[in-house]
């Protein structure tokens, strides 16, 4: 958020970047390539880290593909065509582990997020609270009929329920579509939330206690996207 440093991935480990300058300096090692930073599979989110507002932290992913099965994807159209080995967990079959981190960039100090059990679930960030004490992320279920939005403490690693979501069917998450769900406030504590809970996808706003303060649009049609967040 200040503008000086970039965070960066190189041989499957988080690194950092000065603004003006070209070396990175590693910021993670144990990276390989079934145990990643920043990869998301079977997740629409392109680059799941996050910078805290303090511009010293960050909150990251870690993926563990070391027991999920791997298979040949032919690349057909370039000139000579090609393979390479791609996680594909199939049902039944052991998915993607997720790990969440709270990062020191200054020093690599590490804290663990208390995802609790999350096996056979997506796992996503979604965004720092405005005070930089705690980490929005979401848990989905593999089946894709209920969300759990969470709070990690960004000292303590602890977590806790903010908001859950089901369905009888299916829900659309970022996992599936690449819809953002959640958009944390600055100037106020709380989130917008955006929801087809009635039937068609609406914006509301919640606490950061997860309680319902109002519902911001209504109507026969649906929010297709947010362009920007006026909290005035």
């Amino acid at each position: 958020p200040d503008g000086r440093r970039f965070i960066t991935v190189r041989d499957h480990n988080l690194g950092v970047r000065l603004a003006g300058e070209e070396g990175v300096s590693p910021l993670t090692t144990d990276g390989s390539e079934r145990l990643t930073w920043l990869d998301t599979q079977e997740s629409a989110q392109s680059f799941n880290v996050y910078w805290a507002p303090d511009s010293r932290h960050i909150a990251a992913v870690q993926l563990d593909t070391r027991k999920v099965w791997y298979e040949p994807l032919p690349h057909w159209l370039d000139a000579h065509p090609w393979s390479e080995y791609v996680a594909f967990p199939r049902a039944g079959e052991p998915m993607h582990a997720f790990r969440l981190w709270v990062i020191d960039v200054d020093t690599g100090t590490r804290v663990a997020l208390d995802t609790g059990d999350t096996r056979d679930h997506y796992v996503d960030i979604l965004g720092w609270r405005a005070d930089g004490r705690a980490i929005y992320y979401q848990v989905v279920d593999r089946e894709q009929k209920e969300i759990t939005l969470l709070a990690g403490d960004a000292a303590t690693g602890r977590s806790s329920v903010v908001l859950r979501e089901t369905r009888a069917t299916y829900l659309d998450t970022t996992m599936t579509l690449g819809i953002r769900f959640v958009f944390p406030l600055q100037r106020q504590t709380g989130f917008v939330y955006l929801s087809d809970r009635d039937g068609w996808r609406h914006l509301y706003i919640y606490d950061e206690a997860g309680r319902l303060t109002r519902r911001l649009t209504a109507g026969e049609w649906s929010v297709e996207k947010v362009v920007s967040i006026d909290e005035r």
